[in-house]
């Protein structure tokens, strides 16, 4: 848009305090250019006036916790948000694998986003097995929608170097296996997030092709009414991609780094951050203290039988064992504090120093904690010299510490 167009008559959402009240906005060449209270003397000439009584104005949203450069693929893969059952999901694994090019079919990956396994009668991804027999020798990820969760296929293993036993160090409980220890397929966490960051590797090969996915999800993000946006994650090997991107778009963009093999990976520490800028932003990275499907949670010990007649009433209503059976996987210790969920990904100690290392650095910190003892663990790292009041990550201090889910 070019010229000066001035919007009134509208509520208008702006300002430090965000207060709606009666205004004008002006907008010259693409950007708001002034603001101002409808009974504050004349308004300032324009090009053309549009009256809006009755509706709001949002001049810009600023997302601070958007993995831009993980959804800008979600184009290029499969919708699995629809799917209701493990029988539709394998039929439709099964189309997408006939319908790829010939070319694609030894080597391309195929990629399914959003599935909500957890409305599902059966409540389990697809083993390597099932996804074999869909897609015959493919490259398959399936992602669950929180993305901390997902299935591959036997070839996908394979190119993961994941189809045997010698990545338990690694990965650790991050990949299921069966009774003779075989890999179901299942990945959780930093296993999941390395099969990801392999397949999206593989998909950007050619820095072109990388950096025109990411604009169109930029240009996406700016029809919604996004300004700016924050990547809580972006591969070490990845940011001169976003800070091109920052350069050719005028979506406002800033991000954190973290390990290179993936968004839930324990990152080395500081040597793998590079130098910033990070866009808007000053040096960050992204450490998890918890998962997101196994977060690190205490509970009171009345909670079990709220936890047990939940997933039985979820079993009956979907008329299939799959929530009850998840429900008796998860892992539970029962002790003088209650009940407790044992996925802490740090020990104090480990997470304490890695932490005081990024911040020698000069490196600010977001810490993913979602369960409650996860929330804990963050905060006892304080007496490292970590800044945790609200205030110093207001002021973007390098020493600050964000939480965040």
């Amino acid at each position: 848009m070019t010229g000066r167009r001035l919007l009134t008559d509208a509520t208008v959402w702006a300002g430090p305090d965000c207060r709606p009240r009666r205004a004008w906005l002006l907008v010259a060449d693409g950007r708001v250019e002034a603001l101002g209270d409808e009974q504050d003397g004349p308004r300032p000439a324009a090009d053309e006036v549009v009256s809006l009584p009755g509706c709001h104005v949002l001049p810009g949203f600023v997302d601070v916790h958007l993995h831009l450069s993980q959804a800008a693929w979600f184009g290029q893969g499969g919708d699995g948000s629809g799917w209701q059952s493990l029988a539709e999901a394998l039929r439709a694994i099964s189309a997408a694998a006939e319908a790829a090019p010939a070319s694609e079919r030894g080597s391309g990956w195929l990629l399914f986003w959003g599935v909500a396994r957890w409305r599902w009668p059966e409540g389990r991804l697809p083993t390597a097995a099932e996804l074999d027999q869909a897609a015959p020798g493919r490259l398959v990820l399936v992602s669950t929608a929180d993305m901390h969760r997902g299935a591959v296929s036997p070839a996908a293993l394979a190119a993961l170097g994941l189809d045997g036993q010698r990545r338990d160090r690694q990965f650790g409980e991050d990949i299921t296996r069966d009774r003779r220890g075989r890999p179901t397929g299942e990945l959780w966490e930093a296993a999941y997030a390395a099969a990801l960051q392999h397949a999206l590797t593989a998909l950007a090969a050619g820095g072109s092709r990388v950096r025109e996915v990411l604009a169109a999800e930029a240009a996406r993000c700016l029809r919604l009414g996004i300004t700016h946006a924050h990547d809580p994650y972006v591969s070490p090997d990845w940011h001169e991609h976003l800070a091109a991107l920052r350069t050719a778009v005028p979506l406002r963009l800033s991000w954190a780094t973290g390990s290179p093999d993936g968004m839930h990976c324990r990152p080395a520490g500081p040597g793998q951050a590079p130098d910033g800028p990070y866009g808007e932003a000053a040096r960050e990275v992204k450490l998890f203290a918890d998962g997101g499907d196994r977060c690190a949670l205490q509970l009171p010990r009345r909670a079990v039988a709220g936890l047990a007649g939940g997933a039985i009433s979820e079993s009956i209503r979907l008329r299939g064992p799959g929530p009850l059976r998840e429900a008796m996987r998860r892992k539970l210790s029962i002790g003088p504090g209650g009940l407790r969920t044992p996925y802490l990904r740090y020990t104090d100690a480990d997470l304490a120093s890695l932490a005081a290392a990024y911040l020698e650095a000069g490196v600010r910190l977001r810490i993913h904690a979602l369960g409650n003892l996860a929330g804990q663990q963050a905060a006892r790292v304080g007496p490292v010299g970590l800044e945790t009041q609200p205030e110093a990550a207001r002021r973007g201090h390098p020493r600050a510490l964000c939480a965040s889910a």
